[in-house]
């Protein structure tokens, strides 16, 4: 597989589209071709895809295989959702623990492990929290957490399946996962890596439908976390 860089490539598409646009301006009555275009940014994708995929698997080689937890200061998981088709709120939740058993050699083998304190959801309205806490949500007396277990990882495709669990409710779902990046953290000179990840669920699946579907069955999660080892 060739890797091209990403300043050649986007040095290509800046000329690729003057030049589309110069034989434009030449000819007011002929418009750039359209198939040209197309067969452009067709290109463009594939190699993107391409580099994305080789610098994953590269740069998490560079990384000792361990045990890796997420840095709190710099961990995410919030989601969002339509309200009533007036806005999208993002909530998060406040505090959660996610590992990584990785094998920087084979990173199909890894697997991945989150559990999140279900009565630390964070609207930012103390009202709604207590809402969401209650028995038509969360129900956070009788659930105190909501898990996710890995079963699979596939770094070139970019997913990443598993078991949610919320309200004793065990779905699978699958999220999208970039690898940021991976190497030696300048700050702790020890290994570390980046992800983030994006999915969507439906809260009826997991018992936590109340007002659907004037307020949106599906919550589309968005995830940014950096791990770690956990020594």
């Amino acid at each position: 597989m060739i890797k091209i860089s990403k300043h050649l490539l986007y040095t290509s598409i800046g000329t690729s589209l003057l030049a589309l646009s110069a034989c434009s301006a030449a000819d007011k009555s002929v418009d750039a071709p359209q198939d040209s275009i197309t067969q452009v940014t067709e290109v463009i994708t594939h190699v993107v895809k391409d580099d994305v995929a080789v610098n994953s698997i590269s740069e998490i080689k560079t990384i000792p295989s361990g045990l890796y937890v997420a840095d709190s200061s710099h961990a995410y998981i919030s989601f969002t959702y339509d309200h009533l088709g007036y806005s999208k709120p993002v909530l998060r939740w406040g505090s959660f623990d996610a590992e990584v058993a990785l094998d920087a050699e084979d990173p199909a083998q890894s697997t991945v492990n989150v559990k999140i304190d279900a009565a630390e959801i964070d609207s930012g309205v103390d009202v709604f929290n207590d809402h969401l806490r209650a028995r038509n949500f969360f129900d956070v007396e009788n659930y105190p957490e909501i898990t996710f277990e890995s079963t699979s990882v596939d770094l070139d495709a970019g997913t990443l399946n598993g078991n949610l669990t919320i309200k004793d409710n065990t779905k699978p779902v699958t999220l999208n996962v970039t690898l940021n990046k991976a190497g030696e953290h300048f700050i702790t000179k020890k290994p570390a890596f980046g992800i983030s990840a994006k999915g969507r669920v439906m809260r009826s699946d997991f018992g936590v439908g109340a007002y659907a579907p004037n307020v949106s069955d599906w919550v589309d999660l968005t995830i940014e976390i950096e791990f770690g080892p956990s020594e």
